[in-house]
């Protein structure tokens, strides 16, 4: 099942970055060559998330034959669609898009020599590493994929023929607005509270979301 797989995998990659050290790179290199390993490991989830969102206003189908017996196209259920939406907010959420301060405070700024290129992530904090910058990376392929018009057309379309068994446009949006922009950052669990990091995180994370809707719009 692709949500399911993308909370898996979410699990292994949250365990990789919370183990991340400078083991990873080869003895005498720069300690900002850490970077370079950091990048696929922390968009690691990044083919599954594809997986997950096409379940979202998405049928199945084959390139079926007349006369072949196969299956040619099925809406997906209700509880399907919600599942895949579920584990593709749980993927923007800033407990899984922080990074431990031991991991941070072993990249420094680039070494002489090795520019940012295509695998670093970009930094708008200067020389230093921007850990914002890298969770709007993740979060901005989330939402891309999530708040794409083709799937916003879709879903609209698949909820007008089966009113019952479709999520709809409408419901989808307002499932991402409530778990991000509307979420209490001050949760009174303690085991949910976020830290003040993850708080600047989920910041980015409502922006991101807004913007991605006004581009929508």
């Amino acid at each position: 099942d692709a949500s399911d797989e993308l909370n898996r995998i979410l699990k292994i990659r949250r365990f990789i970055l919370n183990n991340l050290s400078d083991n990873a790179i080869k003895l005498g290199e720069p300690m900002s060559s850490i970077e370079e390993v950091l990048v696929p490991m922390y968009l690691l989830h990044r083919y599954q998330l594809e997986a997950a969102a096409k379940m979202v206003g998405g049928i199945e189908y084959n390139y079926a034959l007349k006369g072949d017996g196969q299956l040619v196209t099925k809406m997906i259920s209700l509880e399907k669609q919600i599942n895949a939406l579920n584990s593709l907010i749980n993927s923007i959420n800033p407990k899984n898009l922080s990074l431990p301060e031991s991991l941070l405070k072993l990249i420094p700024p680039r070494a002489f020599g090795y520019p940012r290129t295509r695998e670093t992530f970009q930094s708008r904090t200067g020389v230093t590493f921007d850990y914002l910058s890298a969770a709007h990376t993740a979060v901005n392929l989330t939402l891309r994929m999530l708040l794409h018009p083709e799937r916003a057309s879709r879903l609209i379309t698949l909820k007008a023929r089966e009113v019952l068994t479709q999520p709809g446009f409408s419901f989808i949006l307002s499932e991402i607005i409530d778990k991000t922009i509307l979420q209490d950052m001050n949760l009174v669990n303690v085991d949910d509270k976020l830290s003040s990091v993850e708080i600047e995180i989920a910041k980015m994370v409502n922006h991101a979301v807004l913007n991605h809707i006004f581009m929508l719009a």
